[in-house]
């Protein structure tokens, strides 16, 4: 994934030379070592389903995402 499609991505990374950048809905969230990159997305990961779990449910049990314009 290049930086382009990341910023696209709820989560996502960009990794070149040792370094990384994580993503959340086209934000910058977190630069990282080369050996932190797995760790910190799953560190994001988990940060998105927990505040994924406080939005409000549709009458179906599925989450009710804001509207982003």
């Amino acid at each position: 994934m290049d930086q382009a499609e990341a910023r696209e991505a709820d989560i996502g990374i960009a990794a070149g030379n040792g370094k990384g950048v994580i993503f959340r809905r086209g934000e910058i969230v977190r630069h990282v070592q080369e050996s932190e990159m797995v760790d910190a997305l799953l560190e994001e990961i988990d940060r998105w389903e927990a505040e994924a779990a406080d939005l409000p449910k549709t009458p179906s049990g599925k989450t009710s995402l804001p509207l982003v314009s």
